[in-house]
């Protein structure tokens, strides 16, 4: 709990054993190879989330509740090893991964997933108030869409 965090190049926050929750006022920097990897659930809430090119990470569910945008983008990945449960602004996932081993879902303005990968094993919500960019994306659910 806090107002920001930096966990940029190559930092790692991580919960072995344990959930691993970040709650921030501020913005949640984890982009150039940043990790937040959990065993067990991870949950964030933020003002707004940089991930590109870093890591979320979870064995078990995961929730990312942010008021602004989270940039997943230039090979960012977010892998919920459960489900994914994403509240956001707007979503950036252009050139990105985001995958869920169970079902995922999104509840935003507007989703870029421009040359990336959004996949789960189980159904997909997309809840856009807003657009939906796809070119040459790929979105792929293992259930309903």
């Amino acid at each position: 709990s806090g107002n920001r965090l930096d966990n940029r190049t190559n930092g790692t926050l991580s919960s072995r054993n344990g959930n691993l929750v970040t709650t921030l006022t501020g913005e949640l920097l984890n982009g150039g190879n940043g990790a937040l990897v959990s065993q067990n659930t991870l949950s964030v809430t933020a003002d707004s989330l940089d991930n590109s090119g870093g890591i979320l990470s979870s064995g078990t569910g995961q929730t990312l509740t942010v008021a602004g945008l989270l940039n997943n983008s230039q090979n960012g990945l977010i892998d919920g090893g459960a489900g994914l449960t994403i509240k956001a602004n707007a979503l950036n996932n252009a050139a990105g991964n985001l995958t869920a081993q169970q079902g995922f879902s999104f509840e935003g303005s507007s989703l870029d997933n421009s040359a990336g990968n959004l996949s789960s094993k189980a159904d997909m919500t997309l809840d856009l108030l807003g657009s939906l960019t796809n070119t040459s994306g790929k979105l792929a659910s293992g259930g309903n869409l």
